[in-house]
């Protein structure tokens, strides 16, 4: 089944913003669906609130292509559901996302997991639906944070907006794109995604293999060592080896120290970063080993900080300054810079990127869509679960 999909990252008015301007004059012919009644969308002043939308069922569509109830669709896995996580599979999207494009001219729908990676997805069989539909307002944020300010009333505003701060020695320090990906599906969805997001157990005395093992083996780690960038600098090297040993001793951890990241954070423009913090210090190491490598990821989910893996000939100049980005006070942060993270290297690997949701999720990103297909498909006792995918 052809489709043409694209998703955004959910931030406070977007999504209404994108209806608005999709359906214009033009809004009697969408659709409801939530709480599995469904009803015409008269008005965007009734839907759902930014925060309800992410506890209740809900899409919304377009016209029927055929005659269909809601009662028979195949549920929504693409959505955060602790009920439903452990049923979460690459190939029951592909056939919900198969289910929708085949009923509707067009469908939103709810995408993906925990509150730092709320999301949304638009999916039709018509590219210029699509397009459309991409092309209302802006898709990037400029000079500005994702940050949220809460009404104390247990929502987040649907309209916020601030200052702009003048950030004059780095324009784009707060350029953010809200357009995650953009897919011409040709067969399946699972065929052209470039990213999936997963839980995974961590070694311990009963249990010898992680998820993170999945990484080492699809990307033939063996025959070509990742890189590492994990808290440390040359002169506390030894000592931050010696803590990994003692934290992980069911496999003692060896790297190789290549060299030191110092990166300068910025602040949003409520907190800014105070003047005489210390820059971020990061060491790159070289992992040159797969026990090792596991047990470094091992103490990331134990001891969560900053551990992310990319393949050797990363040009770590261009990744200080994408750090930059990420690693600062910006909600989201991953998501916004899938593709840029792309444009430098050929696969990226970030652990415990939703820790501010007690959910230790990892991120895995790749040019190569059969690796990531490889990671999803080991048929092996790690503890992996599929979350969500991008």
């Amino acid at each position: 089944m052809e489709y043409f999909i694209a998703i955004f990252v959910d931030i406070p008015g977007l999504l209404k913003e994108k209806l608005n301007g999709f359906m214009s004059a033009d809004i009697s012919k969408a659709w409801l669906v939530s709480s599995h009644s469904e009803s015409s969308l008269l008005s965007l002043e009734n839907f759902p609130s930014y925060k309800r939308r992410h506890e209740d069922f809900w899409y919304i569509h377009g016209s029927p292509r055929i005659e269909t109830t809601v009662q028979n669709y195949p549920g929504i896995p693409m959505r955060w559901n602790v009920a439903i996580r452990d049923q979460i599979s690459l190939g029951k999207i592909d056939e919900a996302l198969h289910w929708f494009a085949t009923r509707y001219l067009w469908s939103v729908l709810p995408w993906a997991g925990p509150e730092n990676f709320l999301s949304f997805a638009f999916l039709s069989t018509s590219c210029e639906l699509r397009d459309r539909f991409v092309d209302v307002g802006s898709n990037y944020r400029t000079k500005m944070t994702l940050y949220f300010k809460d009404n104390h009333k247990g929502d987040y505003p649907e309209v916020y907006s601030y200052p702009e701060p003048d950030y004059s020695y780095s324009h784009n320090l707060y350029d953010v794109h809200l357009l995650i990906c953009n897919y011409h599906v040709k067969n399946k969805f699972s065929e052209v995604l470039q990213a999936i997001f997963f839980q995974g157990d961590i070694i311990s005395s009963e249990k010898t293999e992680s998820a993170a093992s999945r990484i080492w083996d699809a990307c033939e780690c063996d025959l070509r060592p990742p890189l590492t960038i994990a808290p440390g600098s040359e002169e506390d090297k030894d000592d931050y080896k010696e803590f990994r040993n003692i934290m992980s001793p069911w496999i003692e951890t060896d790297y190789k120290f290549i060299r030191s990241l110092a990166i300068k954070l910025i602040g949003d423009p409520d907190h800014p970063i105070p003047e005489h913090w210390e820059p971020l210090s990061l060491g790159v190491y070289q992992i040159p080993d797969r026990g090792s490598f596991m047990s470094m990821c091992n103490i990331q989910l134990c001891d969560p900080d900053i551990l992310l893996v990319v393949p050797h000939e990363t040009d770590l100049e261009k990744l200080k300054s994408l750090l930059t980005k990420t690693e600062s006070r910006l909600e989201y942060s991953y998501l916004c810079y899938i593709q840029d993270f792309l444009n430098l290297t050929d696969w990226f690997y970030v652990l415990d990127v939703s820790k501010r949701d007690y959910v230790d999720g990892s991120l895995f990103v790749s040019r190569n869509n059969t690796i990531l297909r490889k990671i999803d498909e080991f048929n092996r006792d790690d503890g992996y679960r599929l979350i969500s995918c991008f």
